[in-house]
């Protein structure tokens, strides 16, 4: 009778497996939850697994409108020390966005092991303005006055208060 049992037992478990109602044995590392658009870069939502990916991830993005690829970024993520929770990560883009379009979103993620996680969002709308040359408009030298400020010696100015 105990034979029986475990026979049957075991029989039930191998069909249960068998069926697909085994556990999925495939983890992935890493879970693309969502995504912000600016019109200059993007940040992915991630939120990592409890195991983790040992090696780097690199993230490929397309961005869609009318079926027609507008911009294409790409980042590199290095997996030591992530956060135990949900972060985001800067991806810049090859071109500027217009504020208030919205796109869609093609984002692949690839780590050395050849783990691919797909990812598709579909009517994302660009938020925010450009501020890609904020410090070269407003920090750069005015050319007046750099001109006039490297065409005076410090010599001649010494000479001229008397000081040397």
């Amino acid at each position: 009778m105990k034979r029986l049992s475990v026979f049957l037992l075991v029989a039930a478990l191998f069909f249960i497996a068998g069926n697909g109602f085994a556990p999925n044995s495939r983890q992935e590392s890493i879970k693309i939850s969502g995504c912000e658009l600016n019109v200059d870069e993007m940040g992915l939502l991630i939120e990592p697994d409890k195991v983790g990916p040992t090696s780097p991830v690199s993230f490929n993005v397309r961005v869609v409108q009318d079926d027609k690829v507008v911009s294409i970024g790409m980042a590199r993520l290095e997996m030591l020390n992530l956060p135990a929770r949900r972060f985001s990560v800067r991806v810049p883009l090859s071109q500027q966005l217009k504020s208030g379009q919205s796109y869609q979103i093609f984002v692949i993620a690839e780590n050395n092991s050849k783990e691919r996680i797909e990812k598709e969002f579909i009517q994302v709308k660009a938020e925010g303005s450009s501020s890609k040359n904020f410090f070269t408009r407003k920090f750069s030298p005015i050319p007046e006055l750099k001109e006039l400020r490297e065409s005076i010696g410090a010599i001649c100015v010494k000479t001229e208060m008397g000081i040397n």
